[in-house]
């Protein structure tokens, strides 16, 4: 009895491997010949074979009807295979016609250029999609009937014939797109031959309908027009656009594309794998525990590996495939976040088909491509591979967050009706936003994307309004997740949003030619700090304290005082900048000793975040709050040295910690925000008007600012001058200065040491050359990265700060002290898209001095109480008492 086991064991795993090596063996033919084809055939032709090849794949789908699902249940239902496939077959003859209706139609769309004999090859093997149909339906009744085997030798016949026929016509030297067209055909001819005698072989026969009855058998075609949808959107998914790119654009372009496909479609079998391991073999109920989890180890596996393939783009893609292929490089490099995206959706899709949710996968999948259809037809004016590819990112990245809804929607279902029946939304979404983090890479593949359409078009008014309306979308579609209690899970969602905004503005106004390697960079830290901030999710249930964080007023108004003096002194010995006729000018030597105005800058940019923020807790009560009265006061020293940034960005760090404490706030906070950012740029432009006069107008017209922009002038130089200085870095270093690798970026903690110790604006000023009174060249985090450590040093950066990020929320879960220490992080990283990440020592210092003016809570938060009490909706009704500890 064991032998026989062991024995079956044996054929088990024998089967297996020999079906993995059939389902890869089409990959690996790919990887293969897709070189050979690129560089015998050159991009129009190739752009040509890679429609053809799309359309092979898309028109059996569609001639088919359904059939092999409505097969599929008949064999369910008892009737044995060969019937089923029988009563499929009867309609077969529609399956030719619209098979021949549609290759007309195509090669009439896409290949009335050609030449005839091209166009004859391509026809024949457009109609040969026949018989893909067919097999389809086969092929579905022999997994149902575990002839895994059959599948096995229909995937790896056609690989082999492919591969070989390829190759052998590049040894002869007589590959051109009519004879690659005709190995295609033998290997689809090779494919129905193994499964044509499907019929001869004897299936697992139910033996429930006799032949007598077979003429009566016919397959029920609503339910297979019912199925055919997600079918169709399944496949068009990942193609469409390569097929509305050949519309648009023409052949050349369409071969840049396809090769820029190819290889980003590497990373499918892989992830596709992990999806199908991940999901294999639970339950319903496992399922359901597992809807976050699982599909957050699917996604950030993939991105990791996802990151690695797309950065390796730029020099596997013009190597493989011949340097008429440069340009394919960063669209292969966008397009492999998609394909990840895409794969990784798998694990949704098994898990709701398992649920019983594959007709709503189906509703998705239309209503995914028919968005990416209309979003590329609407970019198709700016002529941008990028964009489309981007386009194609944001479509799988939709898909993936809208399978989550359909997953999670199964988990819902116990909780969605109260004792009248009513659907309790907020229920929901709270159960929805536990992987909203995701959502944030869908900003990223999205949007930005609109900077690098634009970057070809004018600096006009209108092309500056879509912009803007853009940039008000993101915050509108990120922030306002905070209300479902995305802000709870993840940290993500306080800084991807305006991180999308800042680098769009900064790509359009600029406008550089490694604008596409930017952008390259701006999906790498915004992945990257993703991934970083999925290591501590584990918290992501328990909700930041609500308590209100105490302060020590003695402390509070000693280091008040102490900064006071300190800035009193230099005021003294320097002048007051703000009274001065040329402020811009005078502001530059206001902080002549470094050491004093570290201590001042420390001490008072304390006093103003813990002081300006006790009015998200107190409200209007904070009229009578002497603590506040001090941050404002601070507000107004640092006002007298002329450097806006001294008190803006401690107040940006306020408006984080009102998003903190009251998300819903949102609605308020992000108009608030345009308006402080729109009177902020008008009192420097008025200050410039003032220092420099007409010359400072003419200079905006030199930078393209347009008449009804002149306001918006300051804010707009911060835009341009952050991608023109990440430009100077991306062609210095390291061709012609080596990365100091962190020389220069920790060089803020050897300010207390003697001798001269240059910050990174200023390391980077000398380094291109420059010479200008100020205090260097602001690169970004981008920038600040890059410069020290390349590309790694983007992808480690970024996912470092995600990290510090998710411990500091984990200590603000207990302690309100360290929510205020959240709040002046997240203010730093909005900073930091314009400052470098690291730029001043004060920026660690600060997050101490907070939590030397705050006193440890004298009544312990309980996080898995606030957690009930959230879920149940109960949170509101606790006592003012147990929310606001009373001072002693």
């Amino acid at each position: 009895m064991r032998r026989s086991a062991v024995g079956l064991r044996s054929k088990l795993d024998n089967k297996f491997i020999f079906l993995l090596l059939a389902q890869y063996s089409p990959f690996a033919v790919q990887l293969a010949t897709g070189p050979i084809l690129a560089r015998s055939l050159g991009p129009v032709d190739r752009g040509y074979l890679g429609v053809a090849l799309t359309l092979v794949a898309v028109i059996p789908i569609t001639a088919a009807m359904g059939m092999p699902a409505a097969a599929r249940r008949l064999a369910a239902e008892g009737v044995d295979s060969e019937s089923a496939g029988y009563a499929a077959s009867r309609y077969n003859p529609w399956v030719l016609l619209i098979t021949l209706t549609l290759t007309v139609v195509s090669v009439q769309v896409w290949f009335s250029s050609m030449s005839i004999s091209e166009s004859a090859a391509i026809f024949a093997l457009l109609l040969l999609s026949f018989f893909g149909a067919v097999r389809a339906t086969i092929l579905a009744l022999a997994v149902g009937d575990g002839r895994t085997d059959l599948v096995a030798r229909y995937q790896m016949s056609g690989a082999a014939v492919s591969g070989i026929g390829i190759v052998g016509l590049a040894a002869w030297g007589q590959l051109s797109i009519v004879t690659v067209c005709l190995i295609y055909i033998l290997s689809q001819l090779a494919q129905f031959v193994i499964i044509g005698g499907a019929r001869s072989i004897k299936l697992k026969s139910r033996k429930f309908a006799p032949d007598v009855y077979r003429g009566a058998l016919k397959a029920d075609l609503r339910y297979a027009l019912k199925s055919l949808p997600g079918q169709f959107g399944d496949v068009m998914l990942l193609r469409v656009d390569q097929l509305l790119c050949a519309l648009i654009l023409g052949a050349y372009a369409t071969g840049l594309y396809t090769v820029a496909f190819s290889y980003a479609f590497v990373v499918f079998p892989f992830v596709h794998t992990l999806s199908l391991k991940v999901a294999a073999g639970k339950s319903r109920s496992r399922l359901v525990a597992d809807s976050v989890r699982d599909p957050l180890l699917v996604l950030s596996v993939g991105l990791v590996f996802g990151l690695v393939w797309s950065v390796g783009a730029f020099l596997a893609v013009p190597l493989l495939f011949g340097s008429a292929y440069q340009s394919s490089a960063p669209i292969a490099g966008i397009l492999t976040f998609g394909v990840v995206l895409f794969a990784s959706s798998t694990v949704n899709v098994q898990a709701a088909i398992t649920m019983g949710r594959a007709h709503a996968m189906s509703v998705v999948s239309i209503f995914v491509l028919l968005i990416e259809i209309g979003l590329i037809v609407t970019v198709a004016g700016y002529e941008s591979l990028e964009l489309i590819a981007l386009v194609g990112v944001l479509a799988s990245a939709t898909y993936f967050f809208l399978s989550m809804f359909v997953r999670q929607s199964r988990q819902t279902e116990s909780h969605l009706t109260d004792s009248k029946g009513v659907y309790k939304m907020k229920i929901i979404l709270r159960n929805i936003s536990s992987a909203g983090v995701l959502v944030a890479f869908l900003l990223v593949s999205c949007f930005f994307g609109a900077t690098v359409a634009m970057s070809t078009m004018n600096n006009s008014f209108t092309v500056a309004a879509i912009y803007a309306g853009i940039s008000v979308l993101v915050l509108l579609v990120g922030f306002p997740l905070l209300k479902s209690g995305v802000a709870r899970n993840n940290v993500a969602v306080y800084f991807l949003p305006v991180f999308i905004v800042y680098n769009m503005g900064s790509l359009f106004f600029a406008r550089t030619e490694t604008s596409s390697f930017q952008a390259v960079l701006v999906v790498i830290g915004a992945g990257s700090f993703v991934a970083g901030s999925l290591v501590y999710s584990s918290v992501a249930d328990v909700p930041i304290t609500k308590a209100r964080p105490e302060v020590r007023f003695s402390r509070y108004a000693a280091v008040f005082l102490l900064g006071s003096v300190v800035a009193v002194g230099l005021l003294a010995v320097n002048g007051v900048p703000v009274l001065s006729g040329d402020v811009l000018t005078a502001r530059l030597g206001a902080i002549s000793n470094g050491y004093a105005g570290t201590v001042m800058v420390v001490a008072l940019q304390s006093v103003l975040i813990v002081g300006i923020s006790r009015v998200v807790d107190l409200g209007r009560a904070v009229r009578r709050d002497g603590l506040f009265w001090l941050g404002v006061l601070s507000i107004a020293i640092l006002y007298l040295f002329g450097n806006r940034g001294l008190y803006i960005f401690p107040l940006v760090s306020v408006v984080s910690y009102l998003l903190i404490r009251r998300p819903k706030a949102v609605w308020v906070t992000i108009p608030g925000a345009l308006l402080g950012l729109t009177l902020v740029s008008w009192i420097g432009f008025t200050r410039g008007l003032e220092a420099y006069g007409s010359s400072y107008l003419s200079t905006l017209r030199r930078q393209g600012v347009s008449e009804q922009f002149y306001i918006f002038g300051p804010v707009i130089e911060y835009f341009k001058g952050t991608s023109e200085a990440v430009d100077a870095v991306i062609r210095t270093f390291p061709d012609s200065v080596p990365h100091p690798w962190g020389a220069v970026f920790f060089s803020p903690l050897l300010t207390p040491l003697p001798g001269k110790q240059e910050s990174a604006g200023v390391f980077l000023k000398e380094s291109i050359g420059l010479d200008f009174s100020g205090f260097g060249l602001a690169s970004g985090s981008i920038g600040g990265f890059y410069m020290d450590f390349g590309l790694a040093g983007v992808f480690g950066g970024f996912f470092a700060l995600a990290i510090i990020a998710q411990l500091i929320r984990r200590r603000a879960v207990e302690s309100a002290r360290w929510t205020l220490v959240l709040a002046y992080y997240i203010g730093h990283l909005w900073a930091m898209n314009y400052s470098h990440p690291f730029p001043y020592l004060a920026t660690v210092v600060i997050p101490v001095v907070i939590l030397f003016l705050t006193s440890p809570l004298k009544t312990v938060n309980d996080p898995i109480r606030d957690s009930r009490a959230w879920i149940d909706g109960t949170e509101g009704r606790r006592s003012r008492s147990a929310t606001f500890p009373a001072k002693s």
